[in-house]
C-alpha cells in the first residue's frame, strides 16, 4: 500500500464530502438565525405588552413577575411606569416577584432575604419569621448574598399559604400592605427548587381595576411553563381575569423554534439512515461502484464489495457539529444584546449551552467513527491501490 495512493483516496473522499458538510453547516446556521429571530420577536412582544399596560392603567400595574434582577432591569421597569423601582435582589438568584400597591413602588416577595421588608406573615397560618428564628427578625430577612437559612424559611411560609389567603407586608416605615394570594407558583429553575408565591394586590378592587382584572402576570423559566399554567388557571378560578395573550404569543414563537430544531434533526437522521440502507442494497445488487447522495464508495476486492460509509457519515456529524457551534456563537451574541430585556437572557444562555454541548458531542462521535473506519479498513485488508485505480477508470 503506497502512502501516495492513500493520500489520493483521502483527497477524493474529502472533495466529495465537503459540499455536504458545508450544506449541513449552512442549514443549521439558517435555522439558528430563524430561531434567534423568534426569540427576539418574543422579547419585543413582551416589551410592547408593557407599553400597552402602561397606557391602559396610566402607569399603574398591580404587580409584575420577572426573572432575576439583572443589569438594566431597573431602567426597563422605569420605562414601563415603575418610577420608584429599587434594587432589592442579587443577580445571583434566578427569579423574582415584584409587587406594588399603586404600580410605583416595587417590593420583592420571592427572593428572600430582602432589604426593605421587616415582617412577612399570613393571617390564616399565623406564620411569622420571628417564630422560626426565635431571636430577631433581621436574620430571616438579611441582605442578598448572606448565609442565612432563607430557603427553608421561605418554603415553610409558602407551604402554609393557600389560594385566597391574605398576605400582610410591613414595610421599613411600618406601613402595612395587604395582598391576596390567587395562585401558588411552584417553580423549578436552574439553581434552586423552591416554591414561588404569586401575590395579587388588594388594589384590584379599586376604581382603576374594578373589574377584578390583573394587569400583568409573567413567568420566565421556560422549563416550568406547566407550573405557570397552573398558576394562571388557579387565579382565573378565583375570579381574576388575566390577559396573557402577548406572553403566550412569545412562548408560541419559542415552541416553533424548538420544532424547527427537532424537525431538522429528524430530517438528517432519516437521510443518513436511508442512505445507509440504499448503499448496502445497491452495492450488493450491482457489480459496479455506486455513489449515492450522502454515503459513498464501494471498494472491490476479489469480486466482493465492501462499503465505506463511515467517513461520509462522519462528515454529516462534523457538519452538524459545525452548525451547532455556529448556533452556539449566535446565541451567545444575541444573549449579550438582550442583557437588559428581562427573562429571555436566561433562555438564550440555556439554549446556547445546550447547542454548544451538542456540538462537542457530535465532534466526538465523528472522531470515533473515523477511528472505527480506520480499524475496519486495516482488518479488511482491502488494497487501496486497487480502489484508486478503479476510481481512475
Amino acid at each position: 500500500m503506497k502512502l501516495y495512493d492513500e493520500i489520493r483516496l483521502a483527497v477524493r473522499e474529502g472533495k466529495k464530502c465537503l459540499p455536504y458538510l458545508i450544506i449541513t453547516a449552512l442549514m443549521f446556521a439558517i435555522v439558528s438565525a430563524v430561531a434567534s429571530c423568534l426569540f427576539l420577536t418574543a422579547v419585543n412582544l413582551r416589551r410592547d405588552y408593557y407599553d400597552y399596560l402602561d397606557k391602559q392603567t396610566q402607569g399603574g400595574h398591580d404587580f409584575i413577575v420577572t426573572c432575576g434582577y439583572t443589569a438594566g432591569v431597573k431602567d426597563k421597569l422605569s420605562e414601563c411606569g415603575f418610577d420608584k423601582a429599587v434594587h432589592l435582589s442579587s443577580a445571583d438568584y434566578d427569579a423574582g416577584i415584584y409587587v406594588s400597591d399603586s404600580g410605583k413602588e416595587i417590593g420583592l416577595l420571592q427572593n428572600l432575604p430582602l432589604y426593605f421588608i421587616d415582617e412577612l406573615l399570613s393571617e390564616s397560618s399565623g406564620f411569622d419569621c420571628e417564630m422560626i428564628d426565635g431571636e430577631d427578625i433581621k436574620p430571616c430577612f438579611d441582605t442578598p448574598g448572606s448565609d442565612s437559612m432563607w430557603i427553608d424559611e421561605y418554603i415553610a411560609l409558602s407551604e402554609s399559604l393557600a389560594v385566597g389567603d391574605k398576605l400582610s407586608v410591613k414595610s421599613k416605615e411600618k406601613t402595612i400592605k395587604e395582598y391576596t394570594i390567587a395562585g401558588i407558583y411552584s417553580g423549578e429553575n436552574t439553581f434552586f427548587a423552591y416554591p414561588v408565591i404569586v401575590p395579587f394586590n388588594s388594589y384590584y378592587d379599586s376604581a382603576v381595576a374594578n373589574n377584578r382584572q390583573i394587569n400583568s402576570v409573567f413567568s420566565c423559566t421556560i422549563n416550568s411553563m406547566h407550573q405557570y399554567d397552573k398558576t394562571v388557571t388557579a387565579a382565573r378560578q378565583n375570579g381574576f381575569d388575566i390577559d396573557t395573550s402577548a406572553f403566550e404569543m412569545g412562548i408560541t414563537a419559542i415552541n416553533y423554534a424548538y420544532i424547527l430544531f427537532i424537525g431538522l434533526a429528524v430530517l438528517f437522521a432519516g437521510i443518513a439512515f436511508f442512505s445507509v440502507l440504499n448503499t448496502f442494497s445497491v452495492t450488493i445488487a450491482k457489480r459496479s461502484h455506486i455513489m449515492t447522495n450522502f454515503i459513498l464508495l464501494g471498494a472491490k476486492k476479489n469480486n466482493v464489495y465492501a462499503i465505506y460509509f463511515i467517513p461520509y457519515f462522519s462528515s454529516l456529524l462534523l457538519g452538524a457539529a459545525i452548525g451547532f457551534l455556529l448556533m452556539h456563537l449566535l446565541f451567545s451574541y444575541v444573549s449579550s444584546l438582550t442583557k437588559s430585556l428581562l427573562c429571555f437572557e436566561a433562555a438564550l444562555e440555556t439554549a446556547s449551552g445546550i447547542v454548544g454541548i451538542s456540538a462537542f458531542a457530535l465532534l466526538f462521535i465523528a472522531v470515533l467513527a473515523v477511528m472505527l473506519y480506520c480499524k475496519f479498513r486495516t482488518l479488511s485488508g482491502i488494497n487501496l491501490s486497487d480502489t484508486v485505480r478503479e476510481y481512475d477508470r
